[in-house]
């Protein structure tokens, strides 16, 4: 082999190895942009060092469903009720809703979706003020008539839903269950329709008309 082809062997050498040593940077710039998942994107370092994940990279079904109808109730009592001292209350209501769904075997199926009801039944008997009183031994925010009085609102709520509840699983559904619990004896509206009128004015809210 001359001395010139032995120099542009080296040559030639030379320039893979330069080409190998360029890419190599932009390589490891590549790992380490590789795309994280939702969880670990999204993770943060709380005060006291603990690393949280917001819930919506880990959701269930049940807890969309959940936050769902929290945000609802919130928006009725926003629209409707800002000044009732209700709206930190929609979580409990709707918690206790499902909860007891699931404690309630079969005949309770469903009645998580009746937080509506209990909604419309306390807002118009009570517009769902907090802490409120009426003559007769009823207490708000759901109307819930005892002595003594339940002004207690997590009681209130609790309350009220075991009441409800034990019309839903008789097969009571609809405004027929606020009727029910109004009047057990013989359920009906009452005030020229406040179950009904007030049913009309939150599906509309709720369909976007307000």
């Amino acid at each position: 082999m001359t001395i010139r082809a032995i120099l542009a062997c080296a040559l030639v050498g030379c320039i893979a190895w330069g080409q190998q040593v360029a890419r190599a940077p932009a390589q490891h710039t590549q790992a380490i942009a590789e795309p994280q998942t939702p969880a670990e994107a999204r993770a943060t370092v709380s005060a006291d060092g603990r690393a949280t994940v917001p819930t919506q990279a880990l959701r269930t079904p049940e807890e969309r469903l959940h936050e769902l109808r929290v945000r609802k109730c919130e928006k009725l009592v926003r629209t409707f009720y800002p000044n009732s001292g209700f709206l930190r209350y929609c979580e409990t209501l709707i918690s206790t809703h499902e909860r007891m769904e699931a404690e309630g075997g079969p005949r309770a199926a469903g009645y998580g979706g009746a937080w509506y009801w209990s909604v419309v039944y306390g807002a118009a008997n009570f517009s769902l003020r907090v802490g409120a009183t009426a003559p007769g031994n009823c207490a708000g925010p759901m109307d819930v008539k005892h002595r003594p009085l339940v002004t207690d609102p997590v009681a209130n709520i609790e309350w009220h839903c075991r009441e409800m509840l034990g019309f839903y699983v008789r097969g009571v559904r609809g405004r027929d269950l606020c009727e029910s619990v109004f009047y057990p004896r013989a359920p009906r509206d009452w005030g020229g329709g406040r179950f009904r009128r007030t049913d009309a004015r939150f599906r509309e809210c709720l369909n976007g008309g307000a």
